[in-house]
C-alpha cells in the first residue's frame, strides 16, 4: 500500500545538508584540505574587502593590509564561533529531527498497516490517509478513499451523519470528543456497526483528525442477544406468581419483581432505594416473629446453603420462603429469595383437618347405624330366603298343577257318568262316588296350588333403585368376599323412584350377582352401576363382571327356561328366565352383552314414576 503522507522536498534537504557540510564539525582537523581551502577563500575575500574599504578612506596600502590582517585575526574566529558553529549545531539537530520523524513515520505506517482496526486521517473534510484494512472492510481502494473527489460521508449511515459532522466540528474547535458508535456503510451497501476513537493532530503543517474505527457488529449482536435474553428473563420473573428478591453480597438489591412488592406491601420509592436493609426494616412489623426472621436471614447470608421456612403474619397471611445462593464463577455473589403466598392453601388444609375430624365422627356414628341396619338386613334376608322357598314351592306347585289338571279334568266327568249309571246304594255306586269325591278333592288341591303359585307383580311401591341394589348385596356380601370377589359400586345421584315389587327386584339383583359370581370361580370384580338411559326417560342397572364370558352361540338362549351352561346338578336354568319375567311384568327390559374370555354385562331398564 502507498501512503499519501507528505515528504520533504529534495532541494530543501540538500540546502540544509550543504550548510552543515560548510560549517563542519568542531573536531575537524586544520590539516583537512577542504577546511583550509575554505578558510583561505573566506580570508582572501575578507582581506580584499577590508583593503578596499581602507583605500576608499585614504589609507595607504601597507597600512591597509596590516589593518586587514589584524581584523581577520579578530573577525574570522568570531565568525566561526558566533555564526558558523551554531549554524552547524542547528543543522545537525534538524537532520536528527528528520531522522526521528522518518523513523516515527515508518513505525506509524507499520503499526497502522498491521492493525486489525481501520485507521485514517481526515484533513479539511477529506481522507488523506487510510490503512489497508479500510480497503478490505469498506470495499473502496485506498487510492479512491484518499482521492480529492471522494465524499467520506458516503461511508456513514444516514442517521449518523449529523453526529459525525458535529464531532468533526468540535475537534476543529479544539474540543475532546469521546469514543462513540455509528453505522458504517460499505460499497456494497452492507451495514457495519462501528466504534470510532478520534484525536486532533498536526499533519502537513495543519490540523487533522486521526480516527481509529473498530468493527463492533459481533459485539452489538451479542449485546442485543444479551438484552433480549435479559428482557425474557425479566418477563419470566415478572410473570411469576411468587415474589422474587435478588440481593448481592454487599446488601444491594439487584432485582425485584412486582409481585414481591405487592406481597410485602412495599412502596415503589422504597424499592427504588436498592437497600436490602431498608426493605427488611419495613417488613419486620408485619411478622409474628420478626426476631426469628432476622436470625434466619443472617445465618443464610453467612452461608452458601439453601433455605426454606414458613412465615406467619400478624394479619393471618402465611408465606413460604425459599432461599438459594447466587453463584457466579463458582463463588457466592449474593442470594435469591422467593416468597409464595400460601394463605388460601393453609385455610383449605385447616378446613380439611376439621372435615376429617367430622368425618371420623360420622364414621363412628355410621358404624353404629350399619350395625343396626345389619341386624335389620339379617331379618330381611331371612324373609327373602323364606320368600324364595315359597317361590320354589310355587313353581313346583305350578308344574304339578299343569301336569295333573288335564287328566283330572277328563277323568272326573267319566267317573260321574258311570256313577250315575250304577244303582244307588250298590257297591259300584258307592265305589264310584268315593272315586268322584277323591277326584274333586284333588281338583281342590290343584286349585289351591294354582292360587299359591299365581305369578303376579305383588305389592307395587315406590322404590329407590340404589337402595334396592345396596340392600340386595348385603345378602351375598359375605359369600362374595369369601370367594375373592370385589364389588365396585357406582350409584348415580338424583335418580327418580320406580314403582315395583321389592322382592321381585331384589330377586333380579341377586340373580344377576349370582350369575356374575358363577362366571368367576377364581375370583374377580363385579361392577354395579346405576343411572339414566340415553334418552333420560328411564333408569337402568348395569351388572358387569370380568369372568369367562358367554359364547355367541349361547347368547340367544340365555333367557330360556331350564337352559343352563352349568353341569348337571348345579342349577335348573330358571334364574335368568325368572328375572326376565319379573322385569317384563314391570314393563322393563333386560339385555346382555358378552365377549368370551373378557366378561359379561347385563343391563336392566325400568320406567320411572310419572309426576
Amino acid at each position: 500500500m502507498h501512503s499519501t503522507t507528505g515528504q520533504k522536498q529534495p532541494e530543501e534537504q540538500n540546502a540544509f545538508r550543504n550548510l552543515r557540510d560548510l560549517s563542519g564539525p568542531a573536531s575537524r582537523s586544520f590539516a583537512d584540505p577542504l577546511y583550509v581551502l575554505g578558510l583561505i577563500t573566506v580570508s582572501i575575500f575578507a582581506a580584499e574587502t577590508i583593503v578596499e574599504v581602507f583605500a576608499e578612506n585614504g589609507t595607504n596600502l601597507p597600512e591597509a593590509l596590516l589593518n586587514a590582517l589584524l581584523l581577520l585575526v579578530i573577525v574570522f574566529p568570531a565568525l566561526y564561533v558566533f555564526i558558523l558553529k551554531p549554524m552547524r549545531a542547528y543543522i545537525a539537530e534538524y537532520d536528527n529531527t528528520l531522522n526521528v520523524l522518518s523513523e516515527s513515520e515508518e513505525k506509524f505506517r507499520n503499526l497502522a498497516e498491521k492493525s486489525p482496526n481501520m485507521i485514517f486521517i481526515n484533513q479539511k473534510g477529506r481522507v488523506v490517509y487510510a490503512n489497508q484494512i479500510c480497503e478490505e472492510i469498506t470495499g473502496y481502494t485506498v487510492e479512491r478513499l484518499c482521492s480529492p473527489d471522494f465524499n467520506f460521508l458516503a461511508l456513514i449511515a444516514p442517521e449518523d451523519i449529523e453526529t459525525v459532522k458535529e464531532n468533526l466540528r468540535r475537534h476543529m474547535n479544539g474540543e475532546e470528543v469521546p469514543v462513540y458508535d455509528y453505522g458504517l456503510i460499505t460499497r456494497d451497501g452492507t451495514r457495519i456497526e462501528s466504534m470510532i476513537a478520534t484525536k486532533l493532530i498536526r499533519y502537513r503543517g495543519g490540523p487533522a483528525v486521526l480516527g481509529i474505527v473498530t468493527d463492533i457488529t459481533a459485539r452489538k449482536r451479542a449485546e442485543e442477544a444479551y438484552l433480549e435474553r435479559d428482557e425474557e428473563l425479566r418477563a419470566i420473573i415478572e410473570s411469576s406468581t411468587d415474589g422474587i428478591l435478588v440481593v448481592d453480597s454487599p446488601g444491594r438489591v439487584i432485582h425485584t419483581n412486582r409481585k414481591f412488592a405487592e406481597m410485602w406491601r412495599i412502596p415503589d420509592e422504597l424499592i427504588m432505594t436498592g437497600s436490602d436493609e431498608k426493605l427488611l426494616n419495613h417488613v419486620l412489623d408485619q411478622l409474628e416473629d420478626p426476631d426469628g426472621f432476622i436470625s434466619k436471614v443472617s445465618k443464610l447470608y453467612e452461608s452458601a446453603e439453601s433455605g426454606f421456612d414458613i412465615l406467619f403474619f400478624k394479619d393471618g397471611r402465611v408465606f413460604e420462603r425459599y432461599s438459594n445462593p447466587l453463584m457466579l464463577k463458582g463463588e457466592v455473589s449474593g442470594r435469591v429469595w422467593a416468597f409464595r403466598d400460601i394463605s388460601e392453601r393453609v385455610k383449605v388444609e385447616e378446613a380439611l383437618i376439621k372435615a376429617n375430624v367430622e368425618i371420623e365422627s360420622w364414621n363412628r356414628e355410621l358404624e353404629m347405624r350399619v350395625k343396626e341396619k345389619s341386624d335389620e338386613l339379617k331379618k330381611s334376608q331371612a324373609r327373602i330366603i323364606q320368600s324364595e322357598k315359597f317361590s320354589a314351592m310355587g313353581r313346583l306347585a305350578a308344574g304339578l298343577a299343569h301336569e295333573l289338571n288335564s287328566p283330572l279334568a277328563g277323568l272326573l266327568p267319566l267317573i260321574d257318568k258311570y256313577r250315575r249309571k250304577a244303582e244307588n246304594g250298590s257297591e259300584a255306586f258307592n265305589e264310584l262316588t268315593l272315586m268322584f269325591k277323591a277326584g274333586e278333592h284333588m281338583a281342590k288341591v290343584l286349585k289351591d296350588f294354582n292360587s299359591f303359585s299365581r305369578d303376579d307383580k305383588g305389592d307395587l311401591v315406590e322404590l329407590s333403585l340404589n337402595e334396592i341394589v345396596e340392600d340386595s348385596l348385603i345378602f351375598s356380601a359375605s359369600q362374595l368376599k369369601h370367594l375373592g370377589i370385589n364389588v365396585i359400586r357406582e350409584y348415580a345421584e338424583g335418580l327418580p323412584p320406580v314403582k315395583a315389587d321389592r322382592t321381585g327386584l331384589q330377586q333380579v339383583v341377586l340373580n344377576m350377582v349370582s350369575n356374575a359370581r358363577d362366571a368367576m370361580p377364581g375370583g374377580g370384580e363385579i361392577f354395579i352401576k346405576t343411572g339414566f338411559t340415553d334418552d333420560g326417560n328411564k333408569v337402568k342397572m348395569e351388572f358387569t363382571d370380568n369372568g369367562q364370558g358367554i359364547g355367541e352361540e349361547t347368547l340367544d338362549k340365555i333367557f330360556d327356561p331350564f337352559f343352563t351352561t352349568k353341569k348337571h346338578g348345579d342349577g335348573m336354568g330358571l334364574g335368568l328366565s325368572v328375572s326376565y319375567g319379573i322385569i317384563k311384568k314391570h314393563n322393563g327390559e333386560i339385555s346382555v352383552e358378552s365377549t368370551q374370555g373378557k366378561g359379561t354385562t347385563f343391563t336392566v331398564v325400568l320406567p320411572v314414576i310419572n309426576t
